[in-house]
């Protein structure tokens, strides 16, 4: 049974279909995300209007909602390599203790030789999941860069709109009836 799982585990972790599109939605959300922050300067944000100002917003709140959904998926294809490994683990260990007991109980060398050769599977199986999970921990880099760029943006979408809010509160000239000296000396 051992032996059927780990042979399962190295097809499985041969086929990484999973993985290369999960890497080519975030190639993808990371490009969009790096265009959309080159669009405009934070010192130019301040002089676009607010509508514009908002939409903007709407943008970084999709790409913050796609990135959501990413991390989902890897979390899921994650999860199905994370517990392979756990389990072999688990399995690799349970292994070691007959092999050790078998050459002191002086098992026959038959039964000996099928323990090495499940240890070697399992030991095969832990080579070939190490290649797919160290991919996984390389696009989880890779995502934390997207997420930095993305909050980034939305801050300064943010911080624009505040700036413009906090204009609108502010008197940056005199009443236009109080400009004219006619008019307020009452003539």
């Amino acid at each position: 049974m051992d032996a059927r799982f780990a042979q399962g585990v190295v097809e499985y972790s041969q086929g990484q279909t999973v993985i290369d599109g999960l890497e080519a939605r975030l190639n993808d959300l990371a490009q969009s995300v790096r265009d959309q922050g080159q669009q405009f300067k934070r010192e130019e944000l301040r002089l676009l209007p607010v509508i514009r100002l908002e939409s903007l917003d709407r943008h970084w709140q999709f790409y913050a909602r796609q990135f959501e959904a990413w991390q989902t998926s890897l979390s899921q294809a994650s999860g199905q390599y994370l517990d392979d490994a756990t389990t072999l683990g688990r399995r690799k260990t349970e292994w070691a203790a007959p092999d050790a007991a078998a050459e002191a109980a002086g098992v026959p060398q038959a039964l000996r030789d099928r323990i090495a050769v499940v240890q070697s599977q399992l030991a095969q199986a832990e080579q070939a999941l190490s290649a797919p999970l160290n991919k996984l921990l390389q696009l989880g880099e890779r995502a934390n860069t997207v997420e930095a760029d993305i909050q980034a943006g939305r801050r300064a979408v943010t911080a624009a709109i505040d700036y413009n809010d906090d204009r609108l509160t502010q008197i940056d000239a005199r009443p236009l009836w109080e400009s004219d000296s006619r008019v307020a000396a009452g003539a």
